[in-house]
């Protein structure tokens, strides 16, 4: 099993049980913070974090919309 394929096994141990099975059999139990942590590096590398880029080389522009509604003598 590659190194990766390794990692992503024990990781995933490690989420849904609180502990990992490495290959020599030695046994890991995790904490409930290291389990959140666990979690939480998953979330981060599945999805990736939110997008939060501003552009803010620009002055300031107002747009400004004006709807024009024509009315029909029967309405």
């Amino acid at each position: 099993m590659s190194g990766k394929r390794l990692m992503a096994f024990l990781a995933w141990q490690i989420a849904t049980t609180g502990k990992a099975t490495f290959p020599d059999g030695t046994v890991l139990e995790a904490s409930p913070k290291d389990v959140m942590d666990t979690w939480k590096w998953l979330y981060a590398h599945i999805d990736g974090p939110p997008k939060a880029s501003l552009e803010l080389s620009g002055g300031l522009q107002v747009v400004v919309t004006e709807r024009i509604v024509e009315s029909s003598p029967e309405h």
